[in-house]
């Protein structure tokens, strides 16, 4: 299938589309917010720009403040602090906040299905014989308990592989 365009109307239903577009003016409002409020020293530097500053307005030197791959901090203090965006600032809070909200929803919205896997790998480990799908009566799982269940060796399996392709 190939994309038309990913804002056409074509792709995406209205509500997508004016949730990105509102996401995006909101976050912008809130970048000039931030750059004129001086939040966290953020006026100081271009206000949507990832890179880092120092107090001279170039771009931070990180190689004055690391020697043999640990800080320093007495160069740190001769140096420069550094200054960060005021959309880098809201772009890595968001992201912080996104991830953990994320994680604190998943769990709160699908406990019973989190719980439930929960008992039954406790009871496989004690039962090593007993079948993944004896404790589901749903139809994918009736028909799938006809076939043979993968052995316990994909395990070993896999950690040998996951070391091979890590060296």
């Amino acid at each position: 299938m190939s994309v038309i365009n990913y804002s056409t109307p074509l792709v995406l239903p209205f509500f997508a589309t004016a949730n990105r577009y509102f996401g995006t003016v909101l976050g912008g409002l809130i970048i000039v917010g931030m750059y004129w409020s001086n939040y966290k020293f953020s006026g100081y530097v271009p206000p949507n720009t990832s890179n880092i500053y120092d107090d001279s307005g170039k771009v931070y030197n990180l190689s004055r403040v690391v020697v043999n791959n640990v800080l320093d901090k007495e160069l740190y203090r001769e140096y420069s602090p550094p200054y960060i965006s005021a959309g880098k600032i809201l772009y890595l809070r968001g992201s912080y906040a996104l991830y953990t909200f994320a994680f604190v929803y998943i769990m709160l919205k699908e406990w019973r299905m989190i719980s439930e896997a929960m008992r039954g790998f406790i009871k496989s480990l004690k039962d090593r014989k007993m079948s993944n799908y004896e404790r589901y009566k749903d139809p994918i799982s009736i028909m799938m308990s006809k076939y043979l269940e993968v052995s316990d060796w994909w395990l070993v399996v896999f950690v040998i592989s996951l070391a091979i392709g890590i060296r």
